[in-house]
């Protein structure tokens, strides 16, 4: 019997970084262990495999988390791509505990891999720390992709200016740069005033349309996206807005060649069952995307995965 959706045994699955090539995902994930409670235990990312959604190549952790005195005690999430032969990953370290205490910030760091598998980290020096003005307890989650118009690449990610988590403060920010080593700060990329936070953001092209891709917590605690015809906007709200409901967090995607597939998480419910709140983490769903004639985003199952359910059987009617 197949699994149909990934959750390893004793573990519930968090954020999840996707990366695509030659028909493979790559789902590095945080693994909550609910232990003493969730978000709990600190973690890194652990790694699985899969072509068809049904059958996974479990890795273990890839990248290793930090020491409890270190920057990058929790790795909060991050982007994984390819440049050449080498693997790069952008993530967010947290020391959770010192950022509480106001004795370390968010931080964005710098990881390498010739395999995909594992990582040497580079957190020597901090890499993108807070720019003076944005809460830096809330720096994180940033999407780097090759900009082909300026030659360069670019980086987002979701932050907000001043500390006040009732304000609706959240934008994204851009960073870009040559060589991935030196990256220069270009401000506020995208401030609807709409949101107090951004996280997860992801952009990417179909056909002619530019998405981006985002989760926000301040209002329908959404997978939301937007479209425009260029890299920078402006951006379209369709009028459906938001991938599958409440309970679909944190998604990103990946294309591996063929499919482009959204990648976020179920949450689980408090003990009290339907009536009690969502937790943080839970089960992993894929959602291939579909984009529309008039350019609108809809979703469904991988087609592997109908196929992993066998023959369709007719039930009787009923009223």
């Amino acid at each position: 019997m197949h699994k149909v959706y990934y959750q390893p045994e004793g573990i519930w699955v968090g954020d999840i970084m996707p990366y695509g090539e030659d028909g493979t995902f790559y789902l590095y994930h945080q693994r909550d262990t609910r232990n003493p409670e969730p978000f709990g235990e600190p973690f890194g990312w652990a790694l699985a495999t899969t072509k068809d959604f049904v059958n996974y190549k479990d890795f273990g952790e890839s990248l290793e988390r930090g020491g409890d005195e270190e920057v990058d005690q929790y790795i909060y999430a991050g982007t994984v791509f390819k440049v050449g032969d080498k693997y790069h990953a952008l993530y967010t370290g947290c020391n959770r505990d010192k950022v509480r205490a106001r004795l370390m910030k968010q931080v964005l760091l710098h990881a390498t891999s010739d395999d995909a598998v594992k990582w040497e980290k580079n957190i020597a020096e901090t890499l993108l720390p807070p720019q003076e003005g944005y809460d830096d307890r809330n720096w994180r989650d940033p999407f780097v992709l090759w900009d082909e118009e300026n030659e360069e690449y670019m980086l987002i990610l979701g932050t907000r200016v001043g500390e006040d988590k009732r304000l609706m403060t959240g934008r994204l920010v851009k960073f870009t740069s040559k060589d991935l080593t030196n990256w220069e700060f270009q401000g506020d990329w995208w401030n609807p005033g709409l949101y107090t936070m951004f996280e997860m953001p992801d952009l990417f092209k179909m056909g002619d349309w530019w998405y981006l891709v985002f989760s926000e917590y301040s209002d329908g605690n959404k997978t939301r996206y937007r479209m425009s015809k260029s890299i920078n906007g402006p951006w379209i709200t369709p009028a459906d807005d938001s991938f599958d409901g409440r309970a679909y967090y944190a998604a990103r995607t990946a294309f591996d060649g063929e499919r482009r597939v959204l990648f976020g998480w179920v949450p689980t419910r408090d003990e009290g069952g339907d009536p009690s709140s969502y937790l943080w983490g839970g089960t992993f769903m894929p959602l291939e995307i579909v984009q529309r004639a008039d350019g609108t985003l809809g979703t469904k199952l991988p087609d592997s995965m109908l196929g992993a359910f066998g023959e369709a059987k007719a039930v009787e009617t009923f009223e």
